[in-house]
């Protein structure tokens, strides 16, 4: 008799649904309405009325009747045009309407668009039975607008989702996505729907083995979950987390797929960052440890060198020696990059002039670089010192020339260049590790072979290098970054593949300070002792001989001991003949610290000068908290020693 129709473009809400069914009546016949209201009018069903077709159209807009009864013959319009109003203007929702008449009248059901008819006149027992199918309409319409909010409020969650959601067929092709999914790889939602993700966004990271596995398991009806890169629509890569659910019909074969998706490509880059974080915090414990062995090697090679270098006169074996003086250099050099990128170890810190530093490592390069390669340097007026490290910085620009060197293995220019810089707070914003001010800006460029974007991302990484085996540790820009940074600077590399590299070292300014004039260089002949009783205690026993026979050799009379216990005995046995204690700060039984004490114990006065194989200035902590001024980091080289046990002869006694 009837079909009720409806429009998913005006919702509504539960607050909103009526209490009971609305219908209006736009006869002719004003017996309808009184027929109505008399049979059907109660608590569920409420009826109004319109005189003709304008005012019922005005009666659906402003009230929003669920039913109207619309009669074949209005007053002042065409019926057919009415319906046509209300179907196409309808207010909240599109009523149902039920076409009113005679037989014939109604044949047509008014054009063919009302949901019913209701044939006119009609004894109270139809209308009574049209009151149940009223009542069931509206019981429907309730059911009907309640599914309907759900869905939407599921559409508008789906839609405004912050992970990607697609949903396609039995074949993979995308029937919907969400504008999360869209945007993730750079397309419009109409350019994907049809398509196959697999067409769009597989990145070609993943084998074939990887897609089969997935197929067959949802295929299977199983849900599937993994990580899986993907590509975007400029190119790029992206990692996600995806999970793949089977949907299926009623006949429980699988139909559809949902795919949802999230974009862990920061955190996948953030855990990567944390895992190095950790291996150069594992590395740097690690590096200190063997710093000290290799430091406790170096040692005998290196004080060894310089007795061999004064007691030899023949030449050939000169040159031995000094081949062998620069071979212990360099392991000292290497151990102390190790533990520089690895430690952040820092040194003291001066006022520097950065060019007075440049022009040192200049004349080494120019003497050691091949005849090929020119060094050019250039510095502006009135350049601004910093506060630095004179080693470390020296370092900085030896490693990298020899870069700039290695880069032009036929020969070219290498250009360093030093100017006063300002950095904006607009460009500092823009960069990572940078605060606006003054900076002296260290320039150094080569017309080398370049490098691609991927090796410039990645020349900072310890360990990594693009030379050949056995010709680079892969430590060097490592540990440039390492100074760099601490001394509060920052560095820029430009390159490109065949066309050079510049590299742009930040050093903050310092202004209103007066730059230190290096110290000068120790003399080439060391101080002889007199007699005097020295105590050298070392566990390592290579060491303990060549210190014994370096002292020994230069005048002075030595006692040793290989544990802190023994030395305490040796100590107290003579203690009115030992000038001075040499001890390790690292020892098994009894350390240096504790040494030092138990000697002050006996004599509050006695002159101790602490050595160690570790660097930095925690072992010169130690050893100032228990009143060590002297100090020497292995490997040390014999006129170094000399010097430092001299001048704490010389000095005042011991402090308690």
């Amino acid at each position: 008799m009837y079909r009720y129709t409806h429009d998913l473009s005006f919702p509504l809400t539960p607050s909103t649904m009526p209490e009971s069914l609305h219908l209006l009546v736009a006869h002719e016949d004003e017996s309808l309405h009184e027929a109505l209201s008399r049979v059907l009018s109660d608590d569920t069903c409420r009826i109004s009325g319109a005189a003709s077709g304008a005012d019922a159209l005005e009666r659906i807009y402003q009230n929003s009747p669920d039913v109207v009864l619309l009669g074949t013959k209005l007053p002042d319009m065409d019926a057919c045009d009415v319906l046509r109003r209300v179907r196409r203007e309808g207010g909240r929702m599109q009523p149902t309407v039920l076409a009113v008449g005679g037989e014939a009248d109604v044949a047509g059901a008014l054009c063919g668009d009302a949901d019913g008819y209701l044939v006119w006149p009609a004894s109270d027992a139809q209308l009574r039975a049209y009151k149940h199918t009223l009542t069931r309409l509206r019981s429907n319409w309730k059911q009907m607008e309640q599914s309907e909010t759900r869905m939407r409020l599921w559409k508008a969650a789906l839609e405004s989702a912050a992970n990607s959601i697609a949903i396609t067929d039995r074949d993979g092709r995308i029937l919907w996505v969400n504008p999360a999914f869209a945007t993730s790889y750079g397309y419009d939602k109409d350019e994907l729907l049809g398509r196959r993700p697999g067409d769009v966004i597989k990145s070609g990271v993943h084998d074939d083995a990887f897609y089969r596995n997935m197929w067959d398991t949802i295929l299977s009806g199983q849900v599937w979950s993994g990580e899986v890169v993907n590509k975007r629509r400029d190119g790029s890569l992206l990692t996600e987390e995806l999970t793949i659910t089977p949907v299926r019909d009623e006949q429980g074969e699988v139909a559809n797929f949902i795919a949802i998706k999230q974009d862990i490509t920061e955190r996948k880059r953030l855990e990567k960052q944390f895992l190095r974080s950790q291996r150069m915090e594992s590395i740097g414990t690690l590096a200190g440890g063997i710093a000290h062995d290799l430091n406790n090697l170096l040692a005998p090679i290196v004080m060894g060198v310089d007795l061999l270098a004064e007691r030899e006169t023949d030449r050939s074996v000169q040159s031995v020696i000094q081949n062998m003086r620069q071979s212990a250099a360099r392991g000292t050099s290497l151990v102390k990059q190790v533990l520089s990128f690895a430690r952040g170890v820092e040194g003291a810190r001066v006022t520097v002039r950065l060019d007075r530093v440049v022009e040192e490592v200049v004349s080494m390069a120019r003497t050691s670089f091949p005849k090929t390669v020119r060094v050019q340097t250039g510095t502006a007026e009135g350049l601004w010192p910093i506060l630095g490290d004179p080693t470390q910085l020296n370092q900085v620009i030896l490693n990298l020339a020899v870069n700039a060197r290695d880069a032009m293995p036929g020969g070219g220019l290498v250009r360093i260049e030093i100017s006063n810089v300002t950095i904006d707070e607009q460009y500092a914003s823009m960069q990572t590790h940078v605060e606006s001010g003054d900076y002296v800006r260290l320039e150094i460029a080569d017309e080398g072979c370049g490098m691609s974007q991927e090796v410039q991302d990645r020349i900072f990484e310890p360990f990594y290098s693009t030379k050949e085996a056995g010709q680079g540790t892969g430590l060097g820009l490592s540990t440039v970054l390492g100074i760099v940074r601490s001394h509060g600077g920052f560095i820029n590399v430009y390159s490109e593949t065949g066309k050079g590299t510049t590299v742009k070292v930040y050093f903050p300014a310092q202004h209103g300070v007066d730059v230190a004039d290096p110290e000068p260089e120790p003399g080439v002949d060391s101080p002889r002792g007199h007699g005097e009783t020295i105590l050298v205690v070392d566990d390592e026993l290579s060491i303990l001989t060549i210190t014994k026979h370096t002292l020994e050799s230069y005048g002075y009379r030595v006692l040793t001991a290989d544990d802190g216990a023994q030395a305490i005995g040796v100590f107290a046995m003579n203690r009115t003949d030992v000038a001075l204690t040499l001890t390790d700060m690292m020892m098994p039984v009894m350390d240096g610290p504790a040494l030092v004490k138990a000697i002050r114990r006996i004599d509050a006065g006695a002159r101790i000068v602490a050595v160690s194989g570790l660097q930095g200035g925690v072992n010169v902590a130690r050893a100032a908290q228990v009143g060590v001024t002297d100090f020497l980091e292995k490997p040390f080289t014999a006129q170094q020693l000399l010097i430092t046990i001299r001048k704490a002869l010389d000095g005042e006694r011991g402090r308690a």
